[in-house]
């Protein structure tokens, strides 16, 4: 067996590993998830989440263990491309807790339904708050001011900065407003239904659906959403 150390950082060693014969591979067990955007989060084998990088109370040079609420699952990391930083946790029993910047509604903490205009600036959190109205979750992901989260049940969930279709609620500019809004809490991506898989971009997304259907929303500036054409502007 050949091993070689790719990085150790605070004590958490990453491998690469070539066996041979009937060795078997290190436990996966050790660790559960990690997540990379400003910042870092790593889930560990017990449920416990460390992190280090950008954080919502500056850089965190060494690992860190965060106080969360349960146990976690699964993490995500946003804000990237914009220099922010939003964390996501997917606990145990199926809720989602946020914490960092919540410039355009990112945090998902907000009133079922509510709005608010961009720019706005509502509250962040240096603390984990609870995203409204999710239950039954079983995979998360995040962009640079948006979130998106898959119900066991099929269908998909989205919150935060609307601007480019990003939500793909189609709703960028509600009855009533001149102005694209942002969603404070999570609404239902409309005509997903049986998504076993989500991937999300910085300002787009995508479904992977039981029958093998790719759906993609959000900006296409880029050709980020793969129909042959390319928005401008």
């Amino acid at each position: 067996m050949r091993l070689a150390s790719l990085a150790a950082v605070g004590g958490f060693v990453l491998l690469s590993a070539t066996f041979s014969g009937a060795q078997a591979p290190p436990s996966s067990a050790l660790i559960r998830d990690v997540a990379v955007g400003g910042g870092t989060l790593l889930v560990k084998a017990d449920g416990s989440v460390v992190t280090w990088g950008s954080s919502p109370s500056g850089v965190i040079p060494a690992p860190r263990v965060l106080d969360l609420p349960g146990k976690v699952l699964r993490v995500a990391v946003g804000g990237a491309n914009t220099g922010g930083f939003t964390g996501y946790a997917l606990l145990e029993d199926g809720t989602v807790v946020s914490w960092g910047d919540n410039d355009e509604g990112q945090l998902g903490n907000g009133a079922s339904g509510a709005d608010v205009p961009l720019g706005t600036h509502p509250k962040r959190s240096a603390t984990p708050v609870k995203v409204t109205g999710l239950a039954n979750i079983v995979d998360l992901g995040a962009g640079d001011k948006h979130a998106v989260a898959l119900r066991k049940d099929g269908t998909v969930w989205a919150w935060g900065r609307r601007d480019d279709g990003t939500l793909g609620d189609g709703d960028a500019m509600p009855a009533g407003s001149l102005r694209v809004l942002s969603a404070m809490a999570p609404v239902r991506v409309p005509g997903l239904e049986g998504v076993t898989q989500i991937a999300v971009g910085g300002n787009h997304s995508l479904a992977l659906t039981r029958d093998g259907h790719v759906m993609a929303w959000g900006t296409n500036r880029s050709g980020e959403l793969g129909v042959g054409t390319r928005v401008l502007g």
